[in-house]
């Protein structure tokens, strides 16, 4: 019979202290303004490529996205729980480059790179491909 190891007050006491130091370092992280703008605006851009992607998808079908691993995700699952977990997951990245950019030097000037190339890959081809097809 398979015994389930439990913790000891020490361990449990580690890891609690653990736990405060990473939240007491997170909370202490000053975000420049700079950062909370461009995480805004890369949130901004992955809401509105979820919007556009699921009208296209929804007109079109599947077929239209360009991401494979997107594709094959909308095909099991549904477009719009697909695009739910894609933006969430894309969100919360956001939100931890943000975190780190405090920490990261270069991480300010990789995100305004990351909005060009976003709004050049994903934003205006879908705004293209619906204005095209589907006004």
């Amino acid at each position: 019979m398979n015994q389930i190891a439990t913790p000891s007050a020490s361990q449990i006491s580690q890891v609690s202290l653990d736990l405060r130091n990473i939240f007491s370092s997170l909370s202490s992280t000053a975000l420049s303004k700079e950062v909370i703008v461009l995480g805004l605006i890369l949130a901004a851009l992955q809401v509105m490529d979820g919007i556009l992607t699921g009208i296209g998808v929804s007109h079109l079908g599947t077929e239209v996205e360009g991401n494979l691993l997107i594709r094959n995700l909308m095909e099991m699952m549904g477009y719009i729980p697909a695009l739910l977990v894609v933006k969430g997951v894309a969100l919360a990245v956001i939100l931890g480059i943000c975190l780190l950019s405090s920490r990261v030097s270069w991480l300010s000037l990789a995100m305004k790179a990351i909005i060009f190339i976003y709004l050049g890959a994903a934003v205006v081809p879908w705004t293209f491909v619906i204005a095209r097809h589907i006004l």
